[in-house]
């Protein structure tokens, strides 16, 4: 299982709207969403927030994979539609040149105690 770590941006004014969308989201009409990203190899994921930059770190198989599943379905380009005018920065998963870049893993407490380091 590979990790990964995105930074995104979001509009300050939209913080708390962007973090009550996401803690309701199980409750809404874009519940489908969270089965959506699990069938699509995503194994775990997580956001985190800091000021209005957001930390997302999720878990996957095969991230490319990932992407264009989540690309054709139609709930996740809705949520997209719905999330975009909160961020600076735009992104689409169906579209590689404006997928969110991932970060540099420099340091895993698991690999280092076990001595399997990935590159």
């Amino acid at each position: 299982m590979k990790k990964y770590c995105i930074v995104a941006n979001l509009k300050p004014e939209c913080v708390e709207e962007y973090k009550e969308k996401h803690k309701t989201l199980h409750l809404g009409a874009h519940k489908e969403l969270l089965q959506v990203i699990k069938d699509s190899g995503i194994h775990e994921e997580s956001v985190f927030i800091h000021g209005s930059q957001l930390i997302i770190y999720f878990e996957a198989e095969d991230l490319d994979a990932s992407y264009q599943i989540q690309g054709k379905a139609d709930i996740i380009q809705q949520w997209n539609d719905l999330m975009k005018p909160m961020f600076d920065d735009t992104y689409e998963f169906n579209e590689a040149e404006n997928q969110l870049q991932t970060l540099e893993k420099v340091f895993d407490l698991n690999e280092q105690l076990n001595g399997n380091l990935s590159e």
